[in-house]
């Protein structure tokens, strides 16, 4: 049960039995500044190793065990006049990828559904997760309630990483993301394996009433 609830689907596993253990640990290192002289950061670094051990006694890599993640957060305010304030603010993320089962082609095109090989669970891993993004806002204060612009331009920064799982020729996304693996799955109706991407340039507009 250490795998389940990372994905966007039902799973029903059957009959479980209480016989299996995992094991994860790490180390953590954070610099923080709290927000002084209009301006706040806060940078934090994890390494660590996750695996669980089954009722069939073999060690493997967790769902999770990407091995490292890399976190900033940055902001700062500049004053316009005694009452208008600019705000910008950056947030990025890097991540190892996430681990996943190779799929049986041929058993997947007999069953028209995606069949794992479950012997080799979590023994592959997607390339690595990286997002950025950027908020700016505009505050406007008065004695009773404030009014604030914002926009936010979600994943920000494109970023092509090398290797087998790199983008298929021909395949054009907006150029302004990093295109993050979602997934892989069986298509029953091109009858091959088929990998999925997670969200990209998103940008929100946004006003707020703060009183």
């Amino acid at each position: 049960m250490v795998n389940e609830g990372l994905d966007f689907k039902l799973s029903f596993p059957g009959p479980l039995q209480n016989t299996g253990t995992s094991q994860n640990y790490g180390l953590e290192f954070t610099i923080e500044r709290t927000f002084n002289k209009q301006y706040y950061y806060l940078f934090t670094a994890a390494v660590f190793d996750s695996k669980y051990t089954g009722s069939d006694k073999v060690i493997r890599n967790t769902d999770t065990n990407g091995n490292f993640i890399v976190n900033l957060v940055a902001g700062k305010e500049f004053a316009i006049g005694h009452r208008h304030v600019l705000n910008i603010g950056l947030r990025s993320n890097l991540s190892g990828g996430r681990r996943h089962t190779p799929i049986d082609l041929e058993a997947s095109i007999a069953e028209e559904k995606t069949i794992y090989i479950d012997s080799l669970a979590y023994t592959m891993q997607f390339r690595d997760y990286f997002r950025s993004d950027l908020k700016v806002t505009y505050r406007i204060n008065q004695p009773r309630l404030a009014h604030e612009f914002g926009l936010d331009l979600i994943n920000i920064i494109p970023i092509r990483f090398k290797g087998e799982n790199d983008l298929p020729e021909g395949c054009s996304f907006f150029p302004l993301a990093t295109q993050n693996i979602l997934t892989s799955l069986y298509d029953p109706v091109d009858r091959r394996i088929r990998t999925e991407y997670q969200l990209g340039f998103l940008p929100i507009v946004y006003y707020r009433i703060q009183f």
